[in-house]
């Protein structure tokens, strides 16, 4: 946990230091507009699927949810 405290304070100290803006979002915020609230984790892999065919690759195995939520939630922040 630590170490990932560290790596959040790196990347926000970078984004600062850049002038970036940086909004913060609840998961619930993006699933609720991605409409996966309530619904298992492969029905986000699944919407990722849908949006990006061409990288199918990198998203065929279960355990490769977590990438389908950070694409997921890149898609929302450029939706916004």
């Amino acid at each position: 946990m630590f170490a990932f405290g560290r790596a959040a304070g790196v990347a926000e100290g970078v984004i600062g230091a850049l002038a970036l803006p940086m909004v913060l979002v609840t998961p619930q915020t993006w699933k609720r507009r991605a409409r996966l609230l309530g619904k298992d984790k492969d029905a986000g892999r699944a919407l990722a699927l849908g949006l990006f065919p061409e990288v199918a690759a990198d998203l065929a195995r279960k355990r490769d949810q977590g990438r389908a939520d950070a694409l997921l939630l890149a898609y929302f922040g450029a939706e916004r």
